[in-house]
């Protein structure tokens, strides 16, 4: 699958068609449609036409066809086009031709062959005199000749290799067409209608008819003469014409014998012919003024629309032939020459070499980062996301943010800012695949700003990307700010998704320094923000910050079509206009009512039904417990009412799934391991409620499989659904207890598992309990011993705090509580808070008197508190303890 161009601006190829038939055969040999669920370009103001967008080979191409045939169409339709498409450096008009029996070089044209213009001849555009009509001049004279690039394809035709290699191409892609199965509306038959059905009468030999005495037909002499107007409609059969006018050509009685001897392909297979085509308002119907034409300007086709879209746009012209221009034609061979003539167009695009330039058009003018050995010797890209691709729309916004990050007027610093649940990590992401796919040299960084916490674990991964090598109390913060400054990093882009907390960006007075503090800045680097607050996006980039606006109805339309992808779903208009209105064309709430839809099998107008049923109390409440600085007076969540339905859906078919997301409505919602969720029996019953989880779009799955997020809305509907439905305090005791059961001793080899479930257990504890828990002790605990051995000792020090006040009502010579004081009097010791130290392990030290002597933790708490003595100058006391100890182990 190839990737689809990300602007208008990237499109480089055009093909016009005139016809509905033409139009079909070039579908046929469109390899991929870049608008199968939707048009996602759009079109220039003032714009009327109807696009197709998609790929053939490897050339991305627009397909336009023409609302009417003839020269004034075509050119308002080119106009158009080039208006819209600034970046096409040629257009191929396909279809059907009238053509000249024999070319210049005397050849035979065969009916199916192909004509492609070198020029064109405006047959009816000159001045008439007294002594009959004079064309003015050729359309290579007055309008311009062909572009550079185009005359040296006809150079390349023009030589053997080239046309017998495009002429066999064209053969074996006729042979595709016909081949392809027909829809459940039968289509246009392209089968070869065979030489006996190729006839070419004599110029001067009239169709009308032959033996009648009663029409005006009788009378007929000469080509001046009056025919019936019902001859014109009828065939050759009915009116009699007789084979004996007919022209024997060796070509047609070649193709016969081919026939006869099983060789259809053979006989079929189109001869293509380069030369001057004539154009026209007129269609040629009469054989002896085709001579004439053709004698008189070296032509050998004739067509209707060439002249109109050759001025406009750089063209060529690329036609089949369907009949010989005389008053014989007939619509039998229309379907097959627009057939040939696709086919053709398709072996000349293999041959068109694409033009290199110093970006993609949606970004005219950036050149690609310098090149620079980075680690491995190659770019890095960090995003935990695969490419969305169901994304739709967006095309303006991409563009500027583009715009902003790579032109020569570069922003260091972007910030993309709008109401939850519109798509801004959606649209970061497309983002970042765009550097992957365009800028080769520019490495891409992704890290959430939820929290602290998911920050530095994100840093955790590049670090470990990366192999980079901090100092020995270095954080991976830090390491990676210092990496990503450096000229070894190369060019980058660094994505910040999420960063909503004014607090875990800039911090607070009683919470330390923030996240931004670790933002690197370097001059080959550039900085994408997605937030939801305004006051963030202006703090860290200034004037730029793109503001993100709700969908269009068009839009939220075409997301709605991709999201669900079954046509029988979408056939309400009606239905689908109110439930977008009542979306209020959010993608994340489109995206959660087609994943229920889609599940359920529920059509639309049922599922609106059912939206609009829900208690409004319900809608109200989730509504106003969102707090969200870009949120306009008076608009409506109706994530929340989307939220609702699925979440009542969820607990009534699959109850392991609504136990998983009741625990993780109280932990971190990004970076969730799989083995920290709470297993329902078996594994495959986890693994299924994790599938009915990401069915519904609450969860998804990064690529390594292992790894889960929640999008926080998501999350924060889910908690006050849990608050109603199971209240707060037990669901938040049932997820401490699982995190005390599952969280890892401060075992260094267990280092790789707590880092991971570090943030999670973090935002359990700080949930704010009256009363803890012994679970929540127990959880606080280790978590407190593991940030200490991390090297995290502020944090230890908070967490071991709470643990050893919420155990204050134990006994005082309780294991767990003296078991706290003693990490705490640690974390003092390594927090330089030494006579804190002291007095805690002297506490303990006392407590721990009643057990034997021996026993391992009264050894330890003396053992410890001599090293805080000797840390805090009380040598004579740490020696006196130290021998008390010897003598005991000894």
């Amino acid at each position: 699958m190839g990737t689809a161009p990300v602007s208008r601006s990237d499109f480089e190829v055009a093909i016009v068609c005139a016809l509905p038939r033409e139009y079909d055969a070039v579908s046929l040999l469109i390899d991929q449609f870049w608008d199968e669920d939707g048009d996602r370009y759009g079109r220039a103001v003032g714009d009327d036409n109807r696009y197709t967008t998609g790929r053939m080979g490897n050339i991305d191409l627009v397909v336009v066809l023409l609302s009417n045939m003839g020269r004034a169409s075509a050119a308002g339709t080119a106009a158009s086009l080039r208006a819209s498409y600034p970046g096409l450096r040629i257009a191929l008009l396909t279809g059907i031709c009238g053509g000249v029996p024999k070319t210049t070089e005397n050849e035979d044209v065969l009916l199916g062959d192909v004509i492609i213009s070198k020029c064109v001849v405006q047959h009816d555009f000159g001045r008439l005199y007294a002594d009959g009509f004079a064309t003015k001049s050729t359309v290579e004279d007055a309008l311009g000749r062909p572009t550079r690039n185009i005359r040296n394809m006809f150079t390349y035709l023009e030589t053997s290799r080239g046309l017998n290699q495009i002429e066999a191409r064209a053969s074996e892609f006729l042979q595709a067409i016909q081949k392809k199965p027909q829809g459940r509306r039968r289509g246009p038959n392209y089968a070869y209608p065979g030489a006996d059905h190729d006839r070419l009468y004599h110029a001067s030999y009239q169709h009308k008819h032959q033996a009648s005495a009663t029409c005006v037909c009788a009378d007929h002499r000469g080509s001046t003469d009056p025919v019936c107007e019902a001859s014109r409609s009828l065939p050759c059969g009915d009116l009699g014409c007789d084979d004996a006018y007919l022209v024997k050509r060796d070509r047609v009685e070649q193709n016969r014998q081919l026939e006869t001897e099983g060789r259809q392909h053979e006989a079929q297979a189109p001869w293509i012919f380069v030369g001057r085509v004539g154009s026209g308002d007129m269609v040629v119907k009469s054989g002896e003024d085709r001579d004439r034409l053709a004698a008189q300007h070296k032509i050998v086709g004739f067509e209707m629309e060439g002249a109109g879209i050759w001025d406009e746009v750089p063209c060529i012209i690329v036609k089949g032939v369907c009949d010989y221009a005389d008053s014989h034609k007939n619509k039998r061979w229309q379907n097959f020459a627009a057939a040939t003539a696709a086919s053709t167009v398709k072996a000349l695009l293999e041959q068109y070499i694409k033009t290199d330039a110093p970006a993609p058009a949606i970004a005219r003018g950036i050149e690609p980062g310098d090149t620079r050995e980075l680690r491995n010797g190659r770019p890095c890209f960090t995003v935990p996301f695969a490419k969305n691709k169901r994304f739709v729309g967006r095309v303006a916004i991409l563009e500027k943010l583009i715009e902003k990050l790579f032109t020569d007027e570069a922003c260091p610093c972007v910030a993309l800012v709008g109401l939850g649940g519109m798509g801004k990590t959606q649209i970061a992401l497309q983002v970042a695949y765009w550097v992957k796919e365009n800028q080769l040299d520019c490495s891409v960084f992704w890290v959430p700003a939820l929290s602290k916490a998911s920050f530095e674990q994100a840093c955790i991964g590049i670090v470990k990307t990366l192999g980079l090598q901090g100092a020995h109390d270095e954080g991976p913060m830090n390491t990676v700010q210092q990496y990503l400054n450096s000229d070894e990093a190369g060019s980058w882009l660094l994505v910040v998704d999420n960063a909503d907390d004014n607090e875990v960006l800039f911090g607070a007075p009683d919470a330390g320094a923030g996240i931004h503090e670790y933002f690197p800045e370097s001059d080959n680097g550039r900085i994408l923000y997605t937030t939801r607050s305004k006051d963030v996006a202006a703090s860290v980039a200034d004037d730029d910050v793109v503001e993100l606006e709700e969908m269009s109805r068009i839009e939220a339309k075409e997301c709605l079509d991709k999201m669900l992808g079954t046509k029988e779903l979408l056939q309400d208009d009606a239905s689908i206009n109110g439930l977008l209105r009542e979306l209020t064309f959010l993608p994340l709430a489109i995206t959660q009512a087609a994943a229920y839809m889609k599940r359920n099998k529920l059509p639309i107008a049922k599922y609106l039904q059912l939206l609009r049923s829900t208690e409004q109390d319900m809608v109200r409440l989730l509504s106003r417990q969102f707090p969200d600085k870009t949120r306009y007076a008076g608009s409506q969540n109706a994530i929340a009412s989307t939220w609702l339905v699925s979440f009542e859906q969820i607990r009534k078919i699959d109850s392991a799934a609504a136990d998983i997301l009741s625990f993780i409505s109280q932990i971190e919602p990004k970076a969730i391991p799989q083995s920290i969720l709470p297993t329902p029996g078996t594994k495959e019953e986890l693994i299924s409620a994790i599938g009915t989880l990401c069915t519904y779009a609450f969860l998804s799955r990064r690529e390594d499989g292992e790894t889960l997020d929640m999008h926080s809305l998501v999350q924060f509907a889910t908690r006050i659904w849990v608050k109603r439905e199971y209240g707060v305090e037990s669901t938040l005791d049932e997820a401490a207890m699982h995190l005390a059961a599952v969280f890892p001793s401060d075992d260094w080899d267990n280092r790789e598992v707590w880092r991971q479930y570090m943030p999670h257990a973090i935002r359990v504890l700080r949930a704010g309990r009256v009363e803890e828990t012994e679970e929540m002790c127990d959880l606080g605990y280790w978590v407190g011993r593991c940030l200490q051995v991390d090297g995290r000792i502020r944090e230890a020090v908070e967490v071991l705090e709470h643990v050893v006040a919420a155990q204050g009502t134990l006994a005082e010579e309780h294991h767990d509580r003296l078991s706290s004081q003693h990490s705490l009097a640690m974390a003092y010791e390594a927090n330089g808070q030494i006579e804190r130290a002291v007095e805690m392990l002297e506490h303990v030290v006392a407590a721990r008197g009643t057990l034997a002597e021996e026993h391992p933790d009264r050894l330890a708490s003396q053992h410890a508190l001599a090293m805080v003595y000797q840390a805090n100058g009380q040598t004579e006391k740490a020696v006196e303890i130290l021998e008390y100890v010897v003598a005991i182990e000894g």
